[in-house]
This record gives structure tokens, C-alpha cells and sequence, in this order.
């Protein structure tokens, strides 16, 4: 014989809302693609470059993907460094993103992180290269 489920309106309302709560409490997840590292300025520091970038230690090359967690939060380490082998000169930054960052990030597809490199050595001390490192979160 089939089993009928009687289900009153206040019933369903429980049901309902006990299954938006279940989702709702779940961490949603991420995925964060390095899309591109773009000069913006170069007055004279470098012609040849390496970048970098690691996001909680792990090395993420160009058009690399990693998968996060948004109930975490995650430090997004990016280098930029002159492949000059007697004085190389590099810049560094660091970003923190915290769950809600990610989720705002995520709204509008993705984020960018500037680094500034200033050399330091020779007739051009001073002066600076910019590179900024953008991010696809989706």
C-alpha cells in the first residue's frame, strides 16, 4: 500500500525554512584563476621580470586555478622581481581576503592587487615599475 505524506501549510513553512537555514550555513566555495600580470609602469627599473604568487603557500602560475573556502580566510601573496643576476630588484604585497571580501569579490567576477618595484641601485635609484596581478573569482 503507498505511504501519503500529509503535509499542512505550517508544516511546509518548517520545512521550507529549515532547508534554507541548512544551505545557508554551508560555506559557499570559490575558485580564484590568475589571469594576467600587466606592466603599468616601467621608468627605467627592469627589462626582464619574474611574478609570482601564493595564496596561503600554494604557488599559483598563470592561468592556474585553485579552489577555496569562503569560511576562511586567505592570505594572497604577490612578487614581482628584476631578473638583473648582480642587483635584482622586487616588490611585494600581500592581501588578506576575508569570506565577505570573497563573496563581494565574486559579484563583480574578480579582483587586481598592484605591486610596486623601486630600484634601488645605479643612476636610476628611485625610480619605479608597476605591475598589476588580476584575479578571476568566481
Amino acid at each position: 500500500m503507498p505511504v501519503k505524506f500529509k503535509f499542512t501549510a505550517r508544516g511546509f513553512l518548517v520545512v521550507w525554512l529549515s532547508g534554507l537555514l541548512t544551505l545557508s550555513m554551508r560555506p559557499a566555495s570559490f575558485v580564484l584563476t590568475l589571469v594576467e600580470v600587466e606592466e603599468l609602469v616601467n621608468d627605467q627599473v627592469g627589462e626582464e621580470w619574474t611574478h609570482s604568487v601564493a595564496v596561503d603557500g600554494w604557488q599559483l602560475d598563470i592561468y592556474d586555478s585553485i579552489d577555496l573556502a569562503s569560511a576562511e580566510a586567505y592570505e594572497i601573496q604577490c612578487t614581482s622581481q628584476e631578473a638583473d643576476p648582480y642587483y635584482p630588484d622586487f616588490g611585494s604585497r600581500t592581501l588578506r581576503m576575508t569570506e565577505a571580501e570573497m563573496v563581494a569579490a565574486a559579484a563583480t567576477g574578480g579582483f587586481t592587487v598592484e605591486v610596486t618595484v623601486q630600484e634601488r641601485h645605479g643612476e636610476h635609484a628611485g625610480k619605479e615599475a608597476v605591475w598589476r596581478y588580476h584575479f578571476a573569482l568566481r
